[in-house]
């Protein structure tokens, strides 16, 4: 399990006006738990919503945007796709 400061997101989020791009080393996937959120993948925009799951590709530039009480299982690939 990864650890980090809850602190430190929200002022990343706030400091980005609400959404970060992120480019993982590895693939996830994400699962809407609670809310919605306008998301973007690479240049397409998507609605994500409850129980509707997205796989994002390693490397794969992406934001949530325009979300809402948005809760979201976020789960990584174990190893790092450019080390198999």
């Amino acid at each position: 399990m990864r650890a980090f400061e809850v602190a430190a997101v929200k002022e990343r989020l706030r400091e980005a006006g609400g959404g970060y791009e992120i480019v993982h080393k590895s693939a996830e996937l994400h699962v809407v738990l609670e809310g919605t959120a306008s998301s973007r993948l690479r240049a397409n925009r998507y609605r994500s919503e409850r129980a509707a799951p997205v796989f994002v590709e390693a490397h794969a530039e992406h934001r949530f945007t325009a979300y809402e009480h948005l809760s979201v299982l976020v789960i990584f690939e174990q190893k790092p796709a450019d080390n198999p």
